[in-house]
């Protein structure tokens, strides 16, 4: 029975009220995950970070306005997919951010190589794909943690940050709560 517990957990349903609500928030169905629930919960508390720290005079961002944001999925067409968060100044797209829920101390689904990508910060998720860009995007571009994950991040040698020759680099910008902000630098 408790080897079993696990998977009886990941299964079990959340009931969503759905009478009154906004219809701006999707119509998913009347239950959902809890897990993924929990999960989108985590996103949406790293995206609260994000947003206190874009305010700050710190970020740089502070005066930027937020064309997009999706605290819980991405979206937008296949080919040009938005990004969880993208900000513009003057009417040019400034900033992009992904944000994850990722909390344990390994990244099995390969989201750091999936959400470098979606920044535009590499070309591939291979581990033959560490050419430079043939741009470099014009935007600044975020990845947005957990403490775990960016132990993973920074920890691990992955090709986009191998010596031979590395394609991004990180700095960390914040370190709030439980939440790591970390800038991405093409190379």
């Amino acid at each position: 029975i408790s080897s079993e517990w696990g998977l009886r957990m990941k299964r079990i349903s959340v009931e969503l009220a759905r009478d009154g609500a906004p219809p701006d928030i999707g119509h998913a169905g009347k239950e959902h995950s809890l897990a993924e629930v929990i999960n989108q919960t985590a996103n949406i508390r790293r995206m609260l970070d994000v947003l206190l720290w874009i305010r700050s005079d710190e970020s740089g961002l502070k005066n930027h306005l937020v064309g997009v944001c999706h605290p819980s999925t991405s979206s937008g067409p296949k080919d040009d997919p938005e990004t969880d968060l993208e900000l513009s100044h003057h009417g040019v797209k400034s900033a992009k951010f992904e944000v994850t829920d990722v909390v344990g101390n390994k990244d099995g689904n390969n989201k750091e190589a999936t959400d470098l990508k979606k920044l535009g910060f590499i070309n591939e998720i291979t581990k033959t794909a560490n050419k430079p860009l043939s741009e470099v995007p014009k935007h600044r571009g975020f990845l947005v943690v957990s403490e775990e994950l960016g132990k993973v991040m920074t920890g691990k040698k992955r090709w986009w940050r191998s010596d031979y020759p590395p394609v991004v680099r990180y700095e960390l910008q914040e370190s709030g709560s439980s939440t790591l902000i970390f800038e991405v630098f093409s190379i």
